[in-house]
């Protein structure tokens, strides 16, 4: 088993100074069946743009204990997934739960760190990945060139998370 440090969000390409990584807020958009897209997500770079969506991909660096061994590093699979900080009820409490509103899916936001959960199956699958009805969002090893990008650190490997998969 590997043991994991730490783990830090960033984006390569931006600094914090010159805007935050996360906002506090968020636009949402509706979809066609249901799909909630937010705009600006998770990130507004190179900048905002009024009327589309503007939101980039993020990094995520993981830090490790030791220097991990190559075929480690190969078998090491991260996943992200955003929730809310705060949830506020649409209705009521005293009020039945509206029509679709499923219950295992509020049950997602309850995730506390250091919990351990079993992944989708379709996370899992190399060859034919494509976007699912899951909260989960598999991240992608960069590079060699862009691991080398971040002042030397010993142990951390740097993954792209992508929200937007086509």
């Amino acid at each position: 088993m590997v043991r994991v440090v730490s783990c830090r969000f960033l984006r390569l390409s931006c600094s914090e100074d010159d805007h935050p990584l996360f906002r506090r807020y968020y636009a949402r958009c509706n979809r066609e069946r249901g799909v909630k897209l937010l705009r600006c997500f998770p990130h507004c770079c190179p900048e905002h743009v009024q009327r589309c969506y503007c939101g980039t991909s993020i990094h995520v660096q993981v830090s490790f204990t030791t220097i991990l061994p190559p075929v480690v590093r190969e078998k090491l699979l991260v996943c992200a997934r955003f929730e809310p900080s705060r949830v506020v009820p649409l209705w009521p409490n005293n009020v039945a739960s509206a029509p679709g509103y499923d219950a295992m899916q509020e049950d997602e936001r309850k995730l506390q760190p250091g919990e351990v959960v079993a992944l989708p199956a379709s996370l899992l699958a190399v060859e034919k990945r494509k976007p699912d009805q899951t909260v989960w969002i598999r991240a992608d090893r960069e590079g060699e060139l862009k691991q080398k990008t971040l002042p030397q650190v010993r142990g951390f490997i740097i993954f792209l998370i992508s929200t937007n998969l086509k």
